[in-house]
């Protein structure tokens, strides 16, 4: 039996709300424009944000840290083979 068009509309409503986004973002080095980009996605709704840097997380702000799903630290962020690496770690 179908549904009512309004019922699979409100049905695809709530599974969209509820629906999260893993995001992984390769940060080579925390500087101003960097750390700005990391705390809009960090506050974005529905978003585990997992950050790929090489500089230290000391640097990122409280307020980011807490909403920072998880981070990886490597020698090269802008090597693509790493990131790659880490990207099929993070879908496991």
């Amino acid at each position: 039996m179908a549904l009512p068009v309004a019922a699979a509309i409100s049905l695809l409503q709530v599974h969209s709300r509820a629906m999260t986004y893993h995001v992984l973002f390769a940060a080579p080095l925390f500087m101003g424009t960097i750390l700005r980009i990391i705390r809009g996605a960090a506050h974005l709704p529905r978003v585990d944000l997992t950050i790929v840097m090489e500089d230290a997380l000391g640097k990122l702000s409280r307020d980011v840290l807490d909403r920072v799903a998880g981070h990886r630290q490597v020698r090269d962020a802008r090597n693509p083979a790493e990131n790659v690496k880490l990207i099929r770690v993070e879908l496991v």
